[in-house]
């Protein structure tokens, strides 16, 4: 499989203990220069983002998912019809190729769906997908950070369309999931990781939580607009009390 591991150019031991991971696991890898939102222009963010400053989404948040929607849209020009997308601060497990295999033997290029491979916040453990005896994934409920995933043609020209400008940041799971009507699977317990989980050596999150809550104040009108939002808020409550919290 395809596989796309994004970098800024300055983390280089970040690069460099990436690099030892994809090769120790037989990845067919690239290295994608990630957009350092700190070089970001403020003329350019405005085009880029979607109601600025109002939204209140940081340079580095910017920067961050234009380096995915990057990879989404090299997806689209190459008929890639299925990848996976890492970032370079995560742990690769020993269970990981092998959940990998099993999901590329499965995945169907048309269909709209990513599989994440970090661990979630809750599940639905009522929906599955019964991969083999062994791989099961569930309908995620909720789950945030964007470490590792795949995800396949389909869902790439869908987010693209979607969430260009940025309206949403990566990990908005939730909201691609209910406005983009794509199947989002996840794992009780996660095969790749971040390994900085509390995100103490990154500046983005830093930034980012200075903010969050006027960002999630600007979300909750922003989702009023997204078409079907009642019927999504209701789904949401039912599937709340059906979910399982993992973390």
């Amino acid at each position: 499989m395809k596989t796309f591991v994004i970098n800024l150019k300055s983390e280089t031991k970040k690069r460099s203990n990436i690099d030892a991971q994809c090769r120790a696991n037989g990845f067919d890898y690239e290295i994608i220069e990630a957009v350092d939102g700190r070089e970001l222009q403020d003329e350019a963010t405005h085009l880029l983002a979607h109601n600025l400053p109002q939204a209140r989404l940081t340079k580095g948040v910017i920067g961050c998912t234009l380096s995915h929607l990057y990879i989404y849209s090299r997806m689209v020009e190459e008929n890639i019809p299925y990848a996976l997308v890492l970032e370079d601060d995560i742990t690769i497990t020993g269970p990981a190729k092998d959940v990998i295999s099993t999901i590329e033997n499965g995945l169907q290029p048309r269909s709209r769906e990513i599989y994440l491979l970090n661990t979630p916040e809750a599940i639905t453990p009522v929906i599955k997908k019964n991969l083999t005896d062994k791989v099961i994934f569930y309908r995620m409920a909720r789950a945030s950070q964007s470490p590792a995933y795949i995800l396949s043609l389909e869902t790439a020209k869908a987010l693209l369309e979607f969430n260009y400008p940025i309206k949403y940041e990566v990990d908005r799971w939730v909201a691609f999931r209910d406005y983009c009507n794509i199947k989002i699977w996840c794992l009780p317990e996660g095969v790749i990781d971040s390994y900085d989980q509390d995100k103490q050596e990154s500046t983005l999150e830093a930034e980012r939580c200075k903010i969050e809550h006027e960002r999630l104040r600007f979300l909750a009108t922003l989702r009023k607009k997204e078409k079907g939002y009642q019927r999504k808020r209701l789904a949401n409550l039912i599937l709340k009390k059906i979910s399982h919290q993992v973390i």
